[in-house]
């Protein structure tokens, strides 16, 4: 087979495992193609095939260079204000965690993603009874349950970071695009939803993989 028909054959095999691939365009559809990109859903066959080739520079853009920044005033990122929690790469989020996130910023992400309090504390696995209490005592939650928050809207994010990157975000609600898409049942997870995932930090990462490789386009 000539080497062209090949690398045909190729691309459309590929497409047809992994549906859009979202990347920049130009022109009046620049902004069509980085929504559509985004909301293509994960096609990949199974999660074991996710694995391998996201370390280092196989990261899209956006995640390399969040990785590499290193920001001192973590602490002092609101948790609402998505792309910097993204952004900041570990090190703020670390920071994000250790200075405390309040029991009211559920409320405030779940409002973003047009969800209930109850909705997303079931989602990260915290109990609506102590995120209540704390909420009304203006207290913060445990480091363990801080985390699971920063690693929402650390997702959300993700997805403000990567439209931007492609095209024209205008009009496009990461976060309450993020909600639906968590509700949605995966190939590539053997028909669970990603939200099914989102109650322990190795979950969370797997799902931050699943949303990078709509980006990349290896599953997307």
């Amino acid at each position: 087979m000539p080497t062209a028909e090949k690398a045909r054959v190729s691309r459309k095999s590929q497409k047809s495992t992994t549906g859009a691939v979202l990347r920049p365009s130009s022109g009046t559809t620049r902004g069509v193609s980085a929504r559509r990109g985004v909301q293509a859903a994960v096609g990949a066959k199974s999660v074991h095939d996710l694995q391998p080739g996201f370390r280092g520079e196989d990261r899209p853009v956006g995640e390399r260079r969040a990785v590499g920044i290193r920001m001192d005033t973590g602490s002092n990122i609101k948790i609402v204000h998505f792309r910097d929690v993204f952004g900041g790469g570990a090190t703020g989020r670390i920071k994000i965690i250790k200075g405390g996130v309040y029991a009211q910023d559920v409320a405030r992400i779940a409002q973003s993603m047009d969800r209930s309090k109850e909705q997303i504390s079931k989602t990260l696995g915290l109990a609506v009874s102590t995120v209540d209490r704390k909420a009304k005592a203006n207290e913060r939650l445990s480091a363990e349950q801080g985390e699971r928050v920063v690693g929402l809207a650390k997702l959300i994010g993700q997805v403000e970071t990567m439209v931007e990157e492609s095209g024209d975000p205008s009009g496009f609600d990461a976060a309450q695009w993020l909600a639906r898409w968590l509700d949605r049942p995966l190939p590539a997870l053997g028909g669970k939803r990603p939200a099914e995932y989102m109650d322990t930090a190795e979950g969370r990462e797997l799902v931050s993989q699943l949303l990078a490789m709509t980006q990349s386009g290896a599953y997307a």
